[in-house]
């Protein structure tokens, strides 16, 4: 059963969830989760109290029906990020009828103040996967307002024209790389017992900073940010994955047309809306992170690298690997097999 964390349910009320949910509770000092396996819904919840009031509030839940469950307790001002990793969500403030959706790699702001609850809806035999980041809105007011740099300004005019105007949410922008940091966080929360404060107190602070960067943007281009709608973004995340996957093949902008169905100039200003690298920038970056890792793992000779990860000149190899590492690949190769004879001493 849960023992009622003061700081928590300021902010979420996990006696509501139990009750809602039904589950397995589990509580360490900066750690509250309940593991859930029944007729209403299979995953499991994750609470983590970090640095400066901040809550981390984590899901991956498949719901047996639409499941609503509340994310905001009601008692506080307070600022919401939304990710949605995997799956879609869609949310309300109080009773109102109006729902607003949130597909996957989407972020949404949510400003909740202490007579308003927010409700977020999950639909039946989906899996979705999601991080809530709340603040204290006035703790974190306090904290821009101590700073005179241009972030903190624009970061602290966000916070009060949210609060000044009738807006409750703000929909955001796809981000990847809010993904990227997401599933580092992710991992280091997953071992209860040994799970490391310290690295997953970095990635939350990563995980925030950057969700303020697209609201401050989403913010200032309200209404002009979304070039590309959702399906079009999620078919430019599905080539990157595939484009990470096998760096050998021999991609063109017309063959990656033809497999997405989009046009190429759709494809560069996905790739540099998701990526911030167009096309041919983003291939050749997987390609180096591919050869790197072939040095740190592999005996393969420069050559043998230089072609199993598509490249089909070793000297544009060797001249971009150097601007993006500052040595040549023979040199760097020197260093790794040092540092591993070293290790084997």
């Amino acid at each position: 059963m849960y023992k009622e964390d003061h700081h928590i349910n300021e902010f979420h009320n996990f006696s509501i969830l139990e009750e809602l949910l039904g589950g397995q509770f589990t509580q360490y000092s900066k750690l509250v989760y309940i593991n859930i396996n029944n007729v209403i819904a299979k995953g499991f919840i994750k609470c983590v109290k970090h640095s400066n009031g901040i809550i981390s509030f984590n899901a991956d839940l498949t719901p047996n029906k639409d499941l609503d469950i509340p994310i905001s307790s009601s008692k506080i001002d307070t600022i919401q990020f939304l990710y949605v990793f995997e799956g879609t969500a869609e949310y309300r403030i109080n009773n109102s009828n109006k729902r607003h959706l949130v597909n996957e790699l989407q972020t949404a702001v949510i400003l909740n103040k202490s007579s308003s609850e927010t409700i977020l809806r999950l639909r039946k035999n989906t899996r979705t996967i999601f991080n809530i980041i709340s603040l204290r809105k006035k703790v974190y007011t306090s904290l821009f307002n101590k700073n005179d740099d241009e972030f903190s300004m624009k970061a602290l005019k966000f916070i009060n024209d949210l609060n000044k105007s009738d807006k409750t949410i703000i929909p955001g922008d796809y981000d990847v790389k809010i993904a990227e940091h997401f599933k580092s966080y992710f991992k280091q929360i997953n071992d209860d017992k040994n799970m490391s404060f310290l690295s997953a107190e970095g990635s939350i602070y990563h995980l925030l900073s950057n969700h303020f960067r697209l609201a401050l943007k989403c913010n200032d281009n309200y209404d002009s940010y979304a070039q590309l709608n959702y399906t079009e973004l999620k078919k430019i995340s599905d080539l990157g994955d595939v484009i990470k996957a096998t760096p050998e093949t021999q991609y063109s902008i017309n063959m990656l047309s033809r497999e997405s169905g989009l046009s190429p100039a759709k494809l560069q200003e996905g790739f540099k809306t998701l990526y911030n690298r167009t096309v041919s920038d983003f291939i050749r970056h997987v390609r180096l992170q591919k050869a790197e890792y072939l040095m740190n793992s592999t005996d393969f000779n420069i050559s043998e690298i230089v072609y199993s990860i598509g490249f089909t000149s070793r000297s544009y190899f060797c001249k971009i690997f150097k601007k993006e590492y500052g040595c040549s690949p023979k040199q760097y190769k020197k260093k790794v097999s040092k540092n591993h004879y070293s290790l084997s001493l």
